[in-house]
């Protein structure tokens, strides 16, 4: 009997697989009920962790907490991602730290409760395009199966 040889996966690949699963896990988060949100955001950052939100730094998970507690509800669509490993930052022990682009629509407040509108005359209640980018590190000690936190998150509106 033969055995078929499993592939292995390329970095880049991979780095695909892990940022695919990080995004489900983020927005998910972000787009929950103000109190899930304000209990797991946070816990993808670290106290070094920087997040760039429409021009408002914030530096660590106390901070980027209180600032999402005075947010309305959303909700994010992503358009499309990119992910590239970030070169030099692996190790035969250590998975590279990757560099995630997002391109998308959100919509804050009541209207983030339906589906996403267009049309809408209130400009609170519009859907807006955003751009967001991440740098995940790995967790230390690191296991099999790599967790990721985020070490710079920035994120723009463009339209």
């Amino acid at each position: 009997m033969s055995v078929t040889p499993t592939k292995q996966l390329s970095e880049a690949e991979l780095a695909n697989l892990r940022a695919d699963s990080f995004l489900r896990l983020y927005y998910n988060a972000h787009d929950s009920t103000a109190q899930f949100r304000k209990e797991n955001v946070p816990r993808f950052y670290r106290a070094q962790s920087t997040c760039n939100w429409n021009g408002n730094a914030l530096v660590g998970p106390d901070q980027i907490q209180g600032f999402w507690a005075g947010k309305p509800l959303s909700k994010h669509e992503i358009q499309s991602y990119d992910c590239h490993p970030i070169p030099g930052s692996s190790s035969d022990t250590r998975p590279a730290s990757l560099l995630i682009t997002v391109s998308g629509i959100v919509v804050h407040g009541p209207m983030a409760k339906g589906p996403l509108q267009t049309g809408t005359k209130k400009m609170e209640e519009a859907p807006r395009v955003f751009s967001q980018a991440f740098v995940l590190m790995p967790e230390e000690p690191v296991a099999p199966e790599p967790k990721y936190y985020i070490a710079s998150d920035t994120l723009r509106f463009v339209g």
